[in-house]
């Protein structure tokens, strides 16, 4: 049996299971086109009288640069947007300075950019550099002023901050004594004329030896005393007698001085010697029986008759130094016959004292070791200061408290638009439509720490768009003004401009609110869009109303192929309009008469199958929908099946 090729030129073919033949059905030419005005709803196949075209209506493009270009689009008879600019933002590069979107020119500007600073010239700053991470200026090489060290050779040195040099003045020899008779006021140096004479007056001394002598000195012009005697004291020793003091003569005399003994010859007596200790005669070589004195040092004691001598028996060793220098230096003493340790060394303490540091006792070698103290091991304290930087505050530096050596130099906190003194000043922000405009800056160098704004002279509570809703038919253009029931300021210039567009349908939409709707998605009963309406002037200002379209379908538009492969595009027999007839019933049928497919209510969701749900064979089928019996709405047609 024949199938039907699909080609109109060769009408449709149907196979006559009669006089197996096929018969071929002419088709009907038309415009099968159902969104174009010349559609005929009883053609099979397109004779070519579609041939709608989409006309430039010449107001797309609103001259919004920040919407970009709207330009007419033949193809979907709509406007589309193209070349939308990207607004820039703030790279953060203050060289560059604060980079603001200008929408009506859809340019980039920059704003507040800093000027880099020149070097002005004055050495004594150093020489200027411009940092443009920063945008500030920072100064390099700059010069130590010169002291003067009071060296004549070298003259007088002053620092120069024009030229930024050490100018040295030539000093002016001659005598700088004041007192001297060849004194120069105007001389600054001394060329060796200075060279008075002190001629001694011989008055000076006074004759009294207890003042001692006194003398001229010419170096000073005056007295000074030498030789002064030093008056005697008793030593205590009797063979000099009594020692006293003569203050006319200042010199010591003797008196009672003793007479030394004689010997008198009596042995018994032994030899008479004179003590001149105790200033009396001794008696020696007297012999006597030894007794034990208990000299331990002598051991002990036993008389010799024999020899009428003494012997010492037990005597002790005297001791050694055994060099340990934390016992001391060892010695004997005789009277306890034992060892003394003197000069025993006292272990240190740290007196704190930055030149000795930190005082450790070393008993190996009895000496105190010595640790510096610098910033990383004494106590530090952090004190206020001032780092002649006038855009720092807070200036800090770190000392070492023992000597107030620095650790850490002086710097402070550089002033900020968050710690720094700030003003508030007027400027202009360059929007006609705010007022009262004033930028905060930084006291310190100016900087703009908050941009230049100002309140807005309107707001959007003045606009009042309202919502609006209406009803149309599928296939038709829906033309409409939303100006008609807004309720803005009558002496404000509005204009309207879409902020979201419909879903299921086109829209064009005018400044002054009128516009243009149609419904492009059959499958689809209501659709909706935003508009807002924003003061001419200043753009900014806007406010948004709703618009909500119901769509109806006065007949049914059927389409006569789908293609079931799962890409999305037609997979189901979609009839705009059916969902609105619940009473419906559709049947399918091939070219035998078989149903293959029926149901009541139908919902747009056959996709080329048969009752059972097995896939069917491309193809062209034949459907009839009933409507309404009563009312004979009922359609007829052919169904191709393409996959």
């Amino acid at each position: 049996p024949c199938t039907d090729d699909g080609d109109c030129s060769n009408g449709f073919e149907a196979w006559d299971a009669t006089t197996c033949d096929c018969i071929v059905t002419p088709p009907v030419f038309g415009c099968t086109n159902p969104t174009d005005p010349n559609y005929d709803p009883d053609a099979t196949c397109d004779d070519g009288s579609c041939n709608t075209v989409c006309v430039d209506p010449g107001t797309c493009d609103d001259g919004i640069c920040a919407n970009g270009e709207e330009i007419w689009d033949t193809g979907i008879c709509d406007c589309i947007t193209i070349n939308v600019p990207i607004p820039c933002t703030d790279d953060g590069d203050c060289s560059n300075g604060i980079e603001v979107w200008d929408e009506i020119t859809c340019e980039c500007s920059q704003e507040n950019i800093p000027i880099p600073c020149t070097d002005d010239g004055d050495c004594s700053n150093g020489d200027e550099v411009w940092d443009a991470t920063t945008c500030e200026c920072t100064q390099e090489n700059i010069p130590v002023p010169c002291t003067d060290d009071g060296d004549c050779s070298n003259g007088f040195e002053a620092w120069d901050a024009t030229t930024c040099d050490c100018i040295v003045t030539p000093p002016v020899f001659g005598c700088t004594n004041p007192t001297d008779p060849n004194y120069d006021p105007d001389a600054t140096c001394d060329d060796g004329s200075c060279n008075t004479v002190c001629v001694d007056p011989g008055t000076c001394d006074d004759g009294i030896c207890a003042n001692g002598e006194e003398i001229w000195d010419t170096g000073i012009c005056d007295c000074i005393t030498i030789n002064v005697p030093v008056a005697c004291t008793d030593d205590g020793d009797c063979s000099n007698g009594v020692e006293v003091w003569d203050e006319t003569t200042c010199e010591c005399l003797q008196e009672n001085v003793p007479v030394p003994c004689v010997d008198d010859g009596d042995c018994s007596n032994g030899d008479e010697v004179w003590d001149a200790t105790t200033c009396e005669c001794l008696q020696e070589n007297v012999p006597v029986p030894c007794v034990d004195d208990g000299d331990c040092s002598n051991g002990d004691e036993v008389w010799d008759a024999t020899t009428c001598e003494c012997l010492q028996e037990n005597v002790p060793v005297p001791c050694v130094d055994d060099g340990d220098c934390s016992n001391g230096d060892e010695v004997w003493d005789a009277t306890t016959c034992e060892c003394l340790q003197e000069n025993i060394p006292v272990p240190c303490v740290d007196d704190n004292d930055c030149t000795n540091g930190m005082e450790e006792w070393n008993e190996t070698t009895c000496e105190c070791e010595i640790t510096p103290i610098d910033c990383s091991n004494g106590a530090t304290s952090v004190v206020d200061c001032d780092d002649n930087n006038p855009a720092t505050i807070n200036d800090q530096q770190t000392i070492l408290d023992c000597d107030n050596s620095i650790c850490i130099p002086c710097m402070g906190t550089l002033v900020t638009c968050d710690n720094g003194e700030t003003s508030v000043v007027p400027c202009d922000d360059g929007d006609a439509c705010t007022e009262n405009d004033v930028e905060i800056i930084l006291d310190a160098d100016g900087s703009v720490c908050v941009p230049c704004m100002g309140n807005a002279t309107l707001s959007s509570d003045q606009l009042l768009p309202m919502d609006d809703e209406y009803e149309m038919s599928f296939g038709e253009i829906l033309e409409e003004n939303l100006s008609v029931n807004d309720e803005s300021e009558p002496t404000l210039n509005i204009v309207n401009g879409l902020v979201s567009t419909p879903t299921s349908g086109t829209i064009q939409l005018s400044d002054d609110g009128t516009f243009q709707y149609q419904a492009i998605d059959p499958q689809s009963d209501s659709d909706f869009f935003t508009y807002q309406i924003c003061v001419a002037e200043c753009p900014d200002i806007c406010a948004e109303a709703e618009v909500d379209i119901s769509i109806t379908f006065d007949r049914l538009v059927i389409p006569d192929a789908i293609s079931p492969n799962n890409d999305g595009l037609n997979d189901f027999w979609v009839i705009p309009g059916i969902l609105q007839k619940p009473s419906n019933q559709v049947s399918v049928v091939n070219r035998w008469g078989n149903v293959i497919f029926s149901v009541d209510n139908y919902q747009n969701d056959w996709n080329g199958t048969n009752q059972k749900g097995q896939i069917l064979p491309e193809g062209t089928y034949y459907y009839q929908i009933i409507i309404d019996v009563a009312s004979g709405e009922i359609y007829n047609g052919s169904i191709t099946i393409i996959r």
